[in-house]
Formats: C-alpha cells, sequence, structure tokens
C-alpha cells in the first residue's frame, strides 16, 4: 500500500513540479521486525499511539488556571471576528 500512495505522491508532485523526496512520509510504528522495510520505502517518521485510562479532568484548563485563551482576549478587546 505505501508504494502505491508513493506512486500517487510521486505523480501528483510531477504535476505541481514539486520535489517528493522532500515530503516526509509517516507510519505507525510497525515494529522492530518490520522498520527496515518501510525506511527502505521512504519513510522517516515513525508513530507511536498511547492510550490510558479517561481521566476525568474536572476544572483544568485556561478557565482554572486564570490565564484567558487568545480567544478570549480577541473578545475583550472588541476586535471580533
Amino acid at each position: 500500500m505505501l508504494e502505491h500512495k508513493s506512486a500517487v505522491l510521486a505523480e501528483h508532485s510531477a504535476t505541481v513540479r514539486t520535489d517528493p523526496d522532500q515530503i516526509e512520509r509517516s507510519v505507525a510504528w510497525p515494529g522492530v521486525d518490520k522498520a527496515q522495510a518501510f525506511v527502505d520505502a521512504g519513510v522517516s517518521l515513525f508513530t507511536v499511539g498511547t492510550s490510558g485510562p479517561k481521566y476525568k479532568l474536572v476544572g483544568v484548563g485556561p478557565v482554572s488556571t486564570g490565564v484567558p485563551s487568545p480567544l478570549q482576549l480577541r473578545a475583550a478587546s472588541g476586535d471580533c471576528f
């Protein structure tokens, strides 16, 4: 599948005159036994997903810290979109 996607990317890159080797290719970490094959296919970034318990973060965020968000600052200045 990666080979097909790389071929499509190369076609699109040729159309817009962009070097496809300048575009970073990433995949989810496949494990140490398969990683080298992806590197050989042009992958330069492996991503790793994490998961854990779903914590209730009550009271966490810009409002509870007293620090206004950029949108709150913009609205307070009267410079609304």
